[in-house]
């Protein structure tokens, strides 16, 4: 019941639980796209990509 709980996520929340608030750069952190070089799964096709920078007028906050 435990291991169901956690692959399906059913926590228990208490009503007196803070709510979490993240900004924009701990959402980012927490979503990333797999790199082939670091994930050798066969069973994935990779799409081809190039790497390119950042644009300079995005705000810090």
């Amino acid at each position: 019941m435990v291991v169901r709980n956690y692959i399906f996520r059913y926590f228990k929340s208490s009503p007196l639980a803070k709510k979490n608030i993240l900004n924009i750069e701990e959402i980012a952190s927490l979503y990333h796209f797999p790199h082939s070089k670091y994930n050798k799964t066969p069973e994935i096709k990779w799409q081809n990509f190039k790497i390119v920078k950042a644009p300079a007028n995005i705000p810090d906050e």
